[in-house]
C-alpha cells in the first residue's frame, strides 16, 4: 500500500507562491487541479473550503462570460485573459489521409503580467 507523503505547510508572502508551493509533491508532479487550489485559497485566506470553491467557480464563470462577450479580463500584475481568433484551415484526417476542412475558431488567450513573470523568475 503506498502512502502519500504528509501536507506541507508554508507561510508566503505573495499569492504567485502558493500556487506551486502549498501543497506535498507526490508521483503527480508539478500539476495543482482545482480542488489543491481550493485547499490553497481556504488556507490562505483563512475561510472555509465551501467559499473558496464558490469563489473559484464565481472567477471562472465571470472570466468566460467575459471572454464570449469580447471582452478582456486584467488583472494587474497577473495577466490578461483575452479572446484570439483562429483562421479556418485545411486539415488531414490521420485515420485515412483524406483531406478536410477545419472550421474557424474563437480560442482563450492568456498573457501573464510582470509581477507574475517575476515570480516565476524567482524576482
Amino acid at each position: 500500500m503506498l502512502r502519500r507523503p504528509r501536507l506541507k505547510i508554508f507561510v508566503f508572502k505573495n499569492v504567485a507562491d502558493v500556487s506551486l508551493r502549498s501543497r506535498s509533491l507526490d508521483n503527480r508532479g508539478k500539476k495543482m487541479n482545482k480542488a489543491e487550489l481550493v485547499d490553497a485559497i481556504a488556507r490562505k485566506a483563512g475561510g472555509s473550503k465551501a467559499m473558496a470553491d464558490s469563489m473559484v467557480d464565481a472567477m471562472i464563470d465571470t472570466i468566460t462570460g467575459s471572454l464570449k462577450n469580447g471582452e478582456n479580463v486584467t488583472l494587474v500584475g497577473f495577466g490578461t485573459f483575452s479572446q484570439g481568433n483562429r483562421a479556418a484551415r485545411a486539415g488531414r484526417n490521420p485515420q485515412n489521409g483524406a483531406a478536410i476542412k477545419i472550421p474557424a475558431a474563437k480560442t482563450a488567450k492568456f498573457a501573464a503580467g510582470t509581477r507574475l513573470k517575476a515570480a516565476m523568475n524567482g524576482k
